[in-house]
């Protein structure tokens, strides 16, 4: 997969998220279903909560997505 940017796992949408590896429609709906409920990932560490994403998913993913924390309001 070559997306030549980094997916910020915090804004992306279904479609951007549905291209990562290993993540595919009922993982990426879990991603923003846990996002909704439980506000944005704090550290690329946060998406072993995702269920379907453990350990190695997470490592896998690491060089391709980010986590830029929201701006305070």
């Amino acid at each position: 997969m070559a997306l030549g940017r980094r997916i910020d796992i915090n804004k992306a949408g279904f479609r951007d998220l549905t291209l990562l590896p290993g993540v595919g429609p009922v993982t990426a709906r879990r991603i923003l279903a846990d996002r909704r409920a439980r506000g944005p990932l704090t550290d690329l560490d946060d998406l072993v909560r995702i269920k379907g994403l453990g350990p190695e998913s997470a490592a896998r993913l690491r060089g391709l997505v980010t986590v830029k924390r929201p701006e305070p309001r």
